[in-house]
């Protein structure tokens, strides 16, 4: 593959040498079709209809800190013109509905959660206040010709905190930071769609592609829905 690629990679590098005791595939893990992802909830029937997007901020701010939404269902899928055996070029999808982590410290996200306060928090680097928790198994970025990818090219758990976040009608503008080797911090933005539900539950998306690599040399498109219920 072209030097290129070496860039996106480098984080999930980072990460998976840090993660050794995540990344055995997890039993508990529901399979996917190799149709790749579908949507988890009829749309318009006489039950559960979608929502116009919300003029106001959708979340309910967790005031208790056992109090979040559940990832309920997480579903990553990507297609690659070329298959080689680096991670940037590989065609491969899950959907994680009953993951539970191998690492000990991650166990307690379960299949995953997301929390928002109303204000910082938690003081987790610099002794700066973070304003949230977005625990899943896909990895929330935005790219327009780097393929996106997983946090390892696999379902594994991953802890992000909110720094900050906005939302204009049907957007959700998330600042991240994690943690790589080391301690040192990971940092970025994303967009992600927001879907609601009548029934409450609400879904988070990033549909990106048909794009193309820098190089020219492969086309791409990926596609990651979260769906979150309220747990309180």
């Amino acid at each position: 593959m072209k030097k290129l690629l070496y860039t996106l990679l480098a984080v999930s590098i980072i990460f998976s040498a840090c993660k050794k005791d995540e990344n055995e595939p997890n039993s508990n893990s529901n399979d996917t079709t190799s149709t790749g992802i579908t949507d988890t909830i009829t749309n318009n029937t006489d039950s559960v209809t979608i929502l116009p997007p919300s003029e106001t901020f959708p979340f309910a701010f967790s005031y208790d800190l056992g109090h979040h939404y559940d990832v309920t269902r997480a579903e990553f899928d990507i297609n690659c013109s070329e298959q080689t055996t680096i991670l940037a070029d590989t065609s491969y999808s899950y959907v994680s509905t009953h993951y539970l982590s191998p690492s000990e410290t991650l166990k307690q996200f379960g299949n995953g959660l997301v929390k928002f306060y109303d204000g910082p928090s938690i003081a987790v680097f610099d002794e700066v206040g973070m304003q949230g928790e977005f625990a899943t198994t896909t990895y929330p970025k935005n790219s327009n010709y780097w393929p996106a990818h997983s946090l390892s090219g696999q379902e594994e758990m991953m802890l992000n905190y909110i720094k900050s976040y906005s939302y204009t009608p049907g957007i959700l503008t998330l600042d991240f930071l994690t943690y790589a080797c080391g301690g040192d911090a990971v940092e970025w933005t994303v967009d992600m769609v927001v879907k609601e539900y009548s029934d409450g539950k609400i879904e988070l998306s990033i549909d990106q592609g048909e794009n193309t690599t820098m190089d020219g040399q492969i086309t791409w498109d990926s596609h990651l829905k979260i769906t979150l219920e309220k747990n309180f």
